[in-house]
Parts: C-alpha cells; sequence; structure tokens
C-alpha cells in the first residue's frame, strides 16, 4: 500500500509539472506570439508608409500619362466664373505621413465642391499630379523658363493671367492649403458685377484666413465627402479663429490686369513676405482698384499642430526677407486695412464694396517696380 501511494504520488506530481519536451508547443505559442508582436511594433511605420507610398509608385502606364504631359492636363470648363492657380507642397516629400496625405487629399477634394471655380494644380511632382488628378483637378507641369523663375509668385501670377488658355473674366492665386465654400463664388459675381457698373478696368481683391482645428475623423471616413466637407465648414465657422490682416492667403483679379510682373521682385514660392510685399504694392497702385474681401470671403485654413508658423524658417522666407529688406515701411507691411475699397455685407446679407479713410505713407518700398512698369 506504502508502495502503492509512493509511486502514486510521484506519478501525480509529474502530471503537475510541465517538462519542456511536454510543454513545447505551448512554448513555441507564446514565442510566436511575442516575435510577432515585436515585428508588427517595428514594422507599422513602414506598412503604413508603402500604403501611402503607392500613391507615388506607377502601376499602369494610363496613371504615369499625367506625370508626362506637359501643360494643361485638360481643357478648363467655358462656364468658371472664376480660375485659380495653386502650387501644393510635394506629396511625394510627405508620403511617409499618413496625415499630411489625409490632409491634401481632403484639400483637393474640397476644391472640386466648388461650383463654377477651376483649380489648377502647378507641380512638377508626379505624386501630387497623380493625387489631383485623380480628384479630377485639372494639372498643368510648367515648361518654359528656368526652374529657378517657375519658382517664383511672379510667375504664378503671370501664368493664371497671360498664359494659361482660361475662360473667365476673374483669375486668381491661392495658397495650397485653404479650403474654401459658396462665399468665393459669391464674392467673385459681386466684384464682377461692381467693377462693371463703375466701370474699373483694373481690379483686384484678396483677404486672410481663418485657422481652425480639423477632426482626424472627416479626413478618412466611410461617410460621403460632401457630408465631411459640410460638417468641416460647420465647424470652421463655429471655432476657427481669424488670422492677422497682414497675412494675405489669395489674390483674385480681373484677367489682363494692367500690372507687368516681370517688374515684381523674384520671391519665391513658399516663403512668407510675398504677399506682404504685393498687398502693399496694390493698395498703393494708382491703377489699381484694390478691395480687403476679409469679412466675406471665408478661407479656412487647417492647423497644422505645431507647424502655423513652419514656412517662416524656410529658406525661401529668409531670401524672400532679404529682398524686401533694405526698403520695409509700414506700407510695405502688406495691410489688408491699407486697401482702398473694402467689402461688406448689408442689412440684407447681399455684398456692398465702399471705399474707406486709409493713412497714406512713402511708396519708395516699389520706386523700383514703378521704373521697371513705365519702361514696359
Amino acid at each position: 500500500w506504502r508502495a502503492s501511494l509512493s509511486m502514486k504520488r510521484v506519478t501525480n506530481s509529474g502530471q503537475g509539472r510541465c517538462s519542456f519536451h511536454r510543454c513545447r508547443p505551448i512554448f513555441a505559442v507564446i514565442f510566436f506570439t511575442t516575435a510577432m508582436f515585436f515585428a508588427i511594433t517595428l514594422l507599422l511605420p513602414h506598412i503604413i508608409s508603402q500604403n501611402y507610398m503607392s500613391i507615388i509608385s506607377v502601376s499602369s502606364p494610363a496613371e504615369f500619362e499625367v506625370c508626362q504631359h506637359h501643360g494643361l492636363s485638360r481643357a478648363i470648363s467655358p462656364d468658371a466664373i472664376l480660375t485659380m492657380i495653386v502650387a501644393p507642397k510635394r506629396v511625394s516629400r510627405e508620403a511617409s505621413s499618413s496625415a499630411c496625405i489625409d490632409r491634401t487629399s481632403f484639400l483637393f477634394q474640397s476644391w472640386k465642391q466648388l461650383s463654377n471655380i477651376e483649380l489648377i494644380i502647378v507641380s512638377r511632382d508626379c505624386a501630387t499630379l497623380r493625387l489631383a488628378d485623380s480628384f479630377g483637378l485639372a494639372t498643368f507641369i510648367p515648361t518654359s523658363g528656368g526652374t529657378a523663375q517657375q519658382l517664383t509668385y511672379a510667375n504664378m501670377f503671370k501664368l493664371i493671367d497671360t498664359v494659361l488658355p482660361v475662360f473667365s473674366k476673374a483669375v486668381g492665386f491661392s495658397n495650397g492649403d485653404i479650403i474654401y465654400d459658396s462665399t468665393l463664388a459669391e464674392s467673385v459675381k459681386a466684384m464682377i458685377q461692381h467693377a462693371d457698373d463703375q466701370s474699373w478696368d483694373n481690379w483686384m481683391f484678396s483677404g486672410s484666413r481663418t485657422n481652425f482645428d480639423l477632426p482626424a475623423s472627416l479626413l478618412m471616413s466611410d461617410f460621403p465627402f460632401r457630408n465631411r466637407y459640410e460638417n468641416m465648414l460647420e465647424i470652421a465657422s463655429q471655432s476657427g479663429v481669424s488670422h492677422q490682416s497682414n497675412a494675405q492667403d489669395f489674390f483674385i483679379f480681373k484677367r489682363g490686369i494692367d500690372l507687368k510682373w516681370d517688374c515684381i521682385p523674384p520671391f519665391l514660392m513658399g516663403g512668407d513676405y510675398f504677399d506682404n510685399w504685393f498687398s502693399g504694392l496694390i493698395s498703393h497702385h494708382p491703377r489699381i482698384n484694390a478691395v480687403d474681401f476679409s469679412g466675406v470671403v471665408h478661407a479656412y485654413h487647417a492647423n497644422h499642430e505645431n507647424e502655423l508658423f513652419l514656412s517662416h524658417d524656410s529658406t525661401s522666407s529668409t531670401i524672400n526677407n532679404l529682398l524686401g529688406l533694405e526698403e520695409k515701411n509700414r506700407i510695405a507691411d502688406g495691410s489688408l486695412d491699407d486697401m482702398p475699397w473694402v467689402a461688406k455685407r448689408n442689412e440684407t446679407n447681399d455684398i456692398r464694396i465702399s471705399s474707406r479713410d486709409r493713412e497714406l505713407g512713402a511708396t519708395r518700398v516699389y520706386d523700383d517696380f514703378f521704373e521697371c512698369h513705365i519702361k514696359q
């Protein structure tokens, strides 16, 4: 009996322990699960990057065609009342960031929501061209002039004013990160009507943006884009904060305006200060009726977390500030308040343009421009 009990204890004791050979499948499962966890953790950024790198990679000749088609990718609608040129950031440079790609996609889709308004994407970046083309936007690859010349604001304005085959009376330039709504088309119609009534041959209007936080849930969702776009407009109108008056994010003007674009200093795209210099110029140009539309046009800008003034630290901004450093003064600071005309809504919500008092100052900062303008 004792021997039997002793043997039973030994047997039970052996059943309570897990030898390596007996539990090898369990260890294998634990090891495999742990290894997979660390592998996924390490590879997740790469997986995300690869998903967005698919925008850059070309899978068929048809997709590559837009990257080889120099000039306009398609004809501009003859019904457009406004045609704007935009040079957004390169998508290929942002391909490792899903948030950046999502923001750019949202921007491009928002521009397609604007009735009777065409936005032309100017870029040499294939990923940018393909993304814009996928949402039905017209694209343009510059072909004339050197690379440095093509990267200037003056060249962008010259393209939309005198080079590109557009039909609209109004043309313009927009920063590449601005979302508009129906107030843009409404403002263009009011401006054209007022100019016709007053026999204005040369006019231009501008405005500043409203900053707001764009929820990530609106960037990528199963809901139709139109629903997400309308939700975004509601959020921006309720929580947005107006930017400073000496920062202009768009310029819209009559095509064929009496401005010699080659006389504008070579301010580089993507840098600050050009909008200040240019706003001051048109505000005090004797032949141009400049109108402040900041109180009418809704121009929304989604905050980029800590990157609100990132462009101020760029090489382009350094060069642009050097171009205007010697003769900077209050007028060249480019406040919208310096414009001789202002657009506001009246009691019936109609847009009315009226003159306003302003403090004029010395315009010596623009002497070189006016001398060049006269010679041409």
